[in-house]
């Protein structure tokens, strides 16, 4: 097995790549970084600072972006030594993250966010997001594309939470799939030699023991 070995894990919203990009990162003691994670922690910040979202494009909210300092350690975000991780999930942030992700000013600070700690990870790391093996890490050992039509993966989102909406939260993964498939920008589509995980049909055990299989052959034929 090489001294470093990457995994990346692609996918639309809610079809379970972060739950299984955990699931996995801890059952084969590797690192694991959620890249959706660190736009959400830009979104926080930016939305802490200016209260409703500013103009983007203006020469003090790029000047602000740029400056900020973000510090991933153990899957936990910190920003100016205070761990925010438990504040980047909410309705605000649902709304705006989306916004963000898709200037490229910003997406070109998370991709160097993002490789410096891949590079700097030693042993195995596993990395999810929607551009990992086609941008940020198109030299992973390993490419998983994780996903399920949208009507599964809105029934998913109303079992974790009664009060949702079947219909609302539909719509929401239709639009995300839309903009996230023809953003300008690093759009999502899988890479050529990924993995297709369709997990319409099976569960989430079934989905980690079908990545697990991929990695135990991929290491098989490694050590050939």
């Amino acid at each position: 097995m090489p001294t470093q070995f990457k995994i990346a894990i692609d996918g639309p919203a809610a079809s379970g790549k972060s739950s299984a990009a955990s699931c996995l990162a801890q059952k084969l003691n590797f690192q694991r970084l959620d890249c959706g994670s660190i736009y959400r922690a830009i979104t926080f910040i930016v939305l802490s600072e200016f209260t409703t979202l500013p103009s983007l494009d203006s020469s003090n909210v790029k000047g602000f972006i740029e400056n900020i300092k973000i510090c991933v350690k153990n899957q936990r975000i910190y920003f100016n030594n205070r761990d925010i991780t438990d504040e980047l999930r909410g309705e605000m942030i649902d709304r705006t993250v989306g916004k963000i992700a898709k200037v490229k000013y910003i997406r070109q600070k998370v991709h160097k966010i993002e490789r410096d700690i891949i590079d700097n990870c030693k042993g195995g790391i596993v990395v999810d997001g929607r551009d990992i093996g086609t941008v940020v890490m198109p030299d992973a050992d390993l490419k998983f594309f994780i996903t399920a039509s949208a009507e599964t993966r809105a029934k998913r989102r109303c079992l974790q939470n009664e009060s949702h909406n079947y219909d609302e939260i539909l719509n929401e993964i239709n639009k995300r799939d839309y903009d996230d498939i023809h953003r300008e920008i690093d759009p999502l589509r899988q890479a050529e030699d990924a993995i297709i995980i369709k997990n319409d049909d099976i569960t989430f055990d079934e989905t980690i023991d079908l990545l697990i299989k991929k990695y135990n052959e991929k290491i098989h034929q490694l050590n050939k």
